[in-house]
């Protein structure tokens, strides 16, 4: 894929995409039912989701009587939930767009309501109707509070209808989340959900289906450990959010003081600090051959060198546990000798994103009842990509790092001699010749005071 597609794709919000694909059910019967007819708690639900360059991952979703289908974009950074209208004039193009008189279960409750991000909005009218999600056990709920939106804003290179937000702690305008009626409504027994996106560059992958779960989390299917380290929220605040109190590049701490990190699902980008971004990339780049394009820099990983030389990125979250990021991890393959580094620069001084290049390597639990985030090793090589890959994975080259930054210096150095000697050199040559046309000016002048005509003038 060339850079600019890689662009293209990653303008779109920076979020993933999940696919949830619809199981057979009897719609006659769900829409039927009443909310005292829900069935009996479901242990929990996964869906398969489908991955698009490792840049998007598309989610589905169905909505009123009819099921309409639409596509979203899955937000661990937002509570919000809100779906295209057909009367959506100011709106990006879209895939479906709901008509609430298609829909006998559709409530209007008012307009004007608004759903606010970095990079744009979503205006419209506050309503409620029916939402279901699943692949292997369809899960639905009643009187959902989303807005059905006839303006939005910043969505234009999006893949996607709307937004379903998975935000912690915060209500939706004071209504419950889509998870919180989930649980209320009896459909999942643990207000949690896991996430796990596979990847399909570099190793390649025999697990193909990236997935979300609702109400639980399965390691015998996306994960390769038995067990998970939870690190619990740093703070009451209604966020995804961890301390993060390390940052490290093959070992070595780049990073002063406590930072906090955003675990945000549907970024295509781990997103940094101005200074850690700089000291990041700094160090990156003395470990190959690098250069920057497009706002993002492109490292060899194909010609001179390969991805293997590149550093191992760790992040210690919370106290105790450390998550590290191999190169194939953070970076994106855009050819066969160009990389691109997945590392965005921020605005906030203390505040990381941390997406999804890190869900990727570990396979992730949002634990809503226990306000506690869990990370295992996700399922990642296929047996035929780890046999031809195994030595490289387990033997990556070993750098001094201060002897790379010793021969930086020495290289700047010797382009600072460099550059001295040639300034001299030119100085000489312009002093040489202003010195002849000083010379060449007096012996004219002289020779006009004795009266010998200018081509008699020897040197």
């Amino acid at each position: 894929m060339s850079v600019s597609r890689f662009l293209m794709l990653l303008v779109a919000v920076s979020f993933a995409y999940f696919k949830i694909p619809l199981k057979k059910l009897n719609k006659e019967a769900l829409v039927n039912s009443t909310s005292t007819d829900l069935p009996t708690t479901q242990s929990m639900s996964s869906s398969l989701l489908y991955n698009y360059y490792n840049l998007q991952y598309i989610a589905d979703i169905y909505v009123g009587s009819s099921l309409k289908w639409f596509s979203v974009l899955v937000s661990t950074t937002s509570p919000h939930l809100w779906i295209p209208s057909t009367s959506c004039i100011y709106c990006h193009a879209s895939f479906s767009y709901f008509d609430p008189s298609t829909s006998s279960t559709y409530k209007y409750i008012g307009s004007n309501y608004k759903a606010s991000y970095s990079f744009g909005y979503a205006k419209g009218d506050l309503s409620s109707d029916i939402f279901g999600i699943g692949d292997d056990t369809f899960i639905y709920v009643y009187d959902q509070k989303f807005i059905l939106a006839h303006e939005d804003s910043g969505f234009d290179a999006a893949y996607f209808d709307g937004v379903l937000g998975l935000e912690y702690g915060y209500l939706s305008f004071g209504y419950p989340t889509f998870l919180d009626k989930l649980k209320a409504q009896g459909q999942i027994s643990r207000k949690l959900f896991s996430v796990y996106l596979n990847d399909n560059y570099f190793l390649g992958s025999s697990y193909d289906g990236s997935a979300i779960t609702f109400g639980g989390y399965d390691l015998a299917a996306y994960s390769s450990s038995s067990s998970v380290k939870y690190v619990y929220l740093d703070k009451n605040n209604g966020k995804w959010q961890l301390k993060l109190s390390k940052l490290y590049v093959e070992g070595w701490s780049i990073s002063s003081g406590t930072f906090t990190a955003n675990f945000d699902v549907g970024n295509g980008l781990i997103v940094a600090p101005p200074t850690e971004f700089y000291n990041i990339t700094s160090d990156i780049a003395l470990y190959g051959d690098c250069w920057w394009s497009g706002g993002f820099l492109n490292c060899d990983c194909g010609f001179s060198y390969s991805i293997y030389d590149y550093p191992i990125i760790s992040f210690k979250l919370g106290s105790y546990y450390t998550f590290g990021l191999n190169p194939w991890d953070y970076f994106y393959q855009a050819d066969s000798t160009t990389c691109i580094l997945l590392f965005g620069m921020g605005t906030d001084s203390i505040t990381w994103n941390l997406g999804d290049p890190f869900f990727r390597k570990y396979y992730t639990i949002f634990d809503a009842d226990y306000a506690m985030i869990g990370f295992a090793d996700a399922l990642r090589y296929s047996t035929t990509a780890l046999a031809a890959n195994t030595s490289s994975i387990n033997k990556i080259k070993t750098v001094d790092r201060e002897a790379l930054i010793q021969k930086e210096k020495s290289d700047q150095s010797g382009a600072e001699n460099s550059t001295s000697i040639y300034y001299w050199a030119i100085s000489g040559i312009l002093l040489a010749c202003l010195s002849g046309f000083i010379y060449l000016s007096y012996k004219i002048k002289r020779a006009s005071d004795q009266g010998i005509p200018y081509h008699k003038i020897s040197a």
